[in-house]
């Protein structure tokens, strides 16, 4: 084991470096191979570090590269184990400034920034990352994001990037290129504390996957999601917005659905939900709706006439918890594809009447409890209902 004194960018401190490299059985020759290999390494991750001494004394015992730089007060500021990264793949960057005074070195930043600040400036110019996936994963303390001078020109990821950042309430995406974003999944699940966020100025055009993005965002109350936010490329939008608790609206106009294939619990415990306003879904190729408004209880009107349900295979949970929806339009629904209805309208207690003139239930298998404890429904056309496959249809109108 053996301590270095190296200058960390931003701010002129000793910082001590050590560094274990460990050897397995039959590997080729240690000093031709492996510590050449650590040295490309360690150019390629601390490029800007100045040396002080010579590097010696390197201990083999393991079978992974393990890192750990010390700044003040014996604070760990960056630490890296190859063996298990918390996100494999993730280049550190040149310089995080903490309230634009202290840098550090850190792609799993919760080791630190959970004891410590709670305010992050990135800078990380001149860099070709293309990832910053998981960047601040479980970063609770954390209240404010600043990526205004952050080149983001090659990003191709940012899921995860804050999930877990249970205190963060703004984030400053002024500048950020997201012309090349691909995957933006769980990007701000568990931001619990998150009450607004504007992500007008991101170019999603090449996203393909927004499942979980909001999810679990409980404080939320506007998302601006208007302007260059686009959703062209989309799959999936599985709990793109569950439990986002404090929703009042959502205007999704703009939105192009036309290549998602999944809209599983997409507005899944939108407790407050009043209304929503989904003319412009196109639904073609969706093949789950599945607990898709589960428990949207404040919803007093859906009118998903326009949905084309062709292609989808389950519906079960679909209303679930609905208490007050009072009128439903499904005009257009083709459901020969389907084969669950279980729990379709379960709770739906304020709806008086329902046309299924129109479904197909030649495939279906389950239709438990579907209309369970619809307790205001006095009409119901199933006039066209085959009920020849099915083998579950306990407490179909209970209640």
């Amino acid at each position: 084991m053996n301590n270095q004194k190296y200058k960390i960018p931003g701010k002129n401190v000793n910082s001590t470096f050590k560094i274990r490299l460990i050897k397995k059985k039959d590997t080729i020759n240690i000093k031709t191979s492996l510590l050449f290999f650590l040295k490309l390494y360690l150019f390629m991750i601390f490029p800007y570090l100045s040396k002080e001494d010579e590097r010696n004394n390197i201990q083999y015992d393991y079978s992974y590269i393990e890192l750990t730089v010390k700044g003040p007060g014996n604070t760990t500021i960056y630490a890296r184990d190859e063996s298990n990264p918390a996100c494999a793949g993730l280049t550190p960057p040149d310089e995080i400034q903490i309230n634009n005074e202290e840098s550090i070195l850190n792609p799993n930043m919760y080791q630190y920034l959970n004891k410590t600040e709670n305010k992050v400036k990135l800078i990380w110019i001149n860099k070709k990352i293309n990832t910053i996936h998981c960047l601040f994963h479980k970063c609770n303390k954390i209240t404010y994001a600043d990526f205004s001078h952050f080149n983001s020109t090659f990003v191709k990821s940012t899921n995860d990037l804050f999930n877990g950042c249970e205190s963060l309430v703004s984030v400053n995406f002024n500048n950020f290129d997201s012309s090349n974003v691909e995957d933006i999944r769980f990007m701000f699940f568990k931001c619990h504390s998150l009450k607004s966020i504007d992500l007008s100025s991101l170019d999603t055009s090449k996203v393909k996957d927004m499942q979980y993005l909001f999810s679990a965002c409980y404080s939320l109350e506007s998302i601006n999601l208007s302007s260059k936010f686009t959703t062209s490329s989309i799959t999936n939008m599985e709990r793109m917005f569950f439990s986002c608790y404090s929703l009042i609206s959502l205007d999704l106009n703009n939105f192009d659905t036309s290549n998602v294939l999944n809209m599983k619990n997409t507005f899944n415990n939108c407790h407050k939900l009043e209304s929503l306003d989904l003319s412009k879904f196109d639904t073609s190729k969706v093949t789950t709706m599945a607990f898709m408004f589960y428990n949207c209880s404040k919803l007093n009107i859906l009118d998903l006439s326009n949905f084309n349900t062709t292609e989808v295979q389950l519906m079960q949970n679909m209303f679930e918890n609905c208490i007050n929806l009072n009128t439903i339009k499904l005009s257009n629904f083709n459901t020969l594809k389907v084969t669950n209805f279980s729990c379709m309208f379960l709770n739906c207690e304020s709806l008086k009447s329902i046309d299924l003139d129109n479904f197909i239930t030649t495939n279906i298998v389950r239709m438990d409890n579907m209309f369970l404890n619809c307790i205001s429904l006095t009409s119901i056309n199933l006039s066209n209902f085959d009920s020849s496959n099915l083998v579950q249809i306990d407490s179909m109108f209970s209640g």
